[in-house]
């Protein structure tokens, strides 16, 4: 299954370089030797953490055999985009011509890989923290595709100030989802606000989807394991028919942490459970 994985990865980043520039972790495509050498001849590997359980293969499943020249700026301290984002990416299934909404876009991470991935869609991704807004405009401009990703510094809970009803054919969410007071507490505000369900919950992401979504477009999400049986609930109640679930594990002898999941909207109820992803082979690293 890391086979697998490693090809979702290969539409996503031939290698991630993190360097430094102007106080922020750059992550640039290209083909070093090790991670965090080949530009500006920096290693900041230590300032960048894409994946919370620190698995052992990160750098082996973020090497990949396609390169899209992304180049991309997060915050060196606080939020920073996980394994989730790059997993999210992959999943999606759009087509030629589609109007795609990101709700919580963090740093662009997903549009950006969308953009590259499909390149006859549109997207609009809604973030909410002005400092993350920023950075996503700064790297839609630097990766020149201002023409297709819109960055909308809004609240995605009121979509009516801003986006039309039933305006997109996809919609896609890495939502915060981590309870208030629950899980590892998050020392830095932004962060803060992008993991756990302060300024919003899923059933008001889902909310929005359903306003934001024609009839029979899809929504595609990363959900944790143990709360799929809510966002299965929340998503049946607003007429978004869970279509195709994904269950993702830390290793094979591991229980599953995350979901990857896309409904439709007015579809009827047919649910096709796909293989499992692993993200570590060998299992749990101790």
């Amino acid at each position: 299954m890391l086979a697998e994985f490693l090809h979702i990865s290969k539409k996503i980043f031939y290698t991630v370089n993190p360097v430094s520039q102007n106080g922020n972790t750059v992550l640039s495509s290209g083909v070093p030797n090790k991670p965090g050498m080949g530009h500006s001849g920096a290693d900041c590997w230590q300032n960048f953490s894409p994946c919370p359980c620190s698995c052992a293969n990160m750098n082996q499943i973020l090497h990949a055999e396609e390169d899209f020249g992304l180049s991309i700026s997060q915050p060196r301290e606080g939020y920073r985009f996980s394994v989730d984002s790059l997993l999210l990416a992959g999943f999606c299934r759009l087509k030629a011509g589609d109007r795609v909404l990101e709700l919580g876009a963090g740093c662009g991470v997903v549009s950006l890989v969308l953009a590259c991935r499909y390149p006859d869609v549109t997207v609009k991704a809604v973030e909410i923290q002005e400092e993350l807004a920023r950075l996503a405009e700064k790297n839609v401009r630097r990766n020149r595709l201002s023409d297709r990703i819109e960055i909308l510094r809004q609240d995605f809970n009121s979509p009516r100030a801003f986006i039309a009803a039933q305006e997109f054919d996809h919609v896609v969410s890495n939502p915060p989802y981590r309870k208030p007071g629950c899980g590892r507490r998050c020392s830095h505000g932004m962060d803060a606000l992008a993991r756990h369900e302060i300024l919003t919950d899923i059933r008001k992401v889902v909310k929005t989807t359903r306003y934001a979504l024609r009839s029979g477009g899809r929504f595609s999400v990363v959900f944790p394991a143990e709360r799929l049986a809510e966002l299965f609930s929340v998503m049946v109640s607003e007429r978004l028919e869970p279509k195709r679930l994904r269950m993702i594990h830390p290793a094979p002898d591991s229980s599953a942490r995350m979901a990857l999941v896309e409904a439709c909207r007015d579809g009827g109820a047919e649910l096709r459970i796909l293989p499992p992803l692993f993200l570590n082979r060998n299992g749990p690293q101790v």
